[in-house]
């Protein structure tokens, strides 16, 4: 059986337009890779920054001031870095309300399929399901807006 060609990683990506850059101005690849990151930064892009650092590259005082501005709540940069809790939770949780807003989603079908209106067919589903219709709106709403 062939080996599948895997497709190239960001980090390469991310290589290959410094070198690019590189090859056109003549400057250092350590410049052009401060460049790069400070431009992306200035667009609201942190990839750059995020794949240079996984790999080892130690960001100038330049790149250290604009993240601190980025982070300032009163900061003049266009874009803001900002904190937020990462999801809770173990993940097969979240897969059983994945599946549960599945389950919901599908009765609604089913009952519209057989010439329900939506709204009689969201309340009937939530009633089966011992779910308030908001929770079975919403599990609808979520898996018809995701799939």
């Amino acid at each position: 059986m062939p080996k599948k060609k895997r497709s190239k990683p960001i980090k390469t990506r991310w290589s290959e337009l410094i070198g690019l850059f590189e090859g056109v101005t003549g400057r250092l690849a350590e410049h052009c890779t401060e460049v790069v990151i400070l431009k992306f930064l200035k667009e609201g892009n942190l990839e750059p920054l995020r794949v240079m650092l996984t790999g080892g590259f130690r960001p100038n005082e330049k790149i250290l001031r604009y993240l601190a501005e980025m982070m300032d709540p009163n900061g003049k940069t266009p874009f803001r870095i900002d904190t937020q809790q990462r999801r809770r939770g173990h993940p097969f949780e979240q897969a059983q309300n994945f599946m549960g807003d599945l389950e919901i989603a599908e009765a609604v079908k089913v009952f519209m399929l057989e010439g329900a209106t939506y709204d009689d067919a969201r309340t009937q589903v939530a009633k089966e399901k011992n779910v308030s219709d908001s929770m079975a709106r919403d599990a609808y709403r979520r898996f018809t807006r995701d799939n």
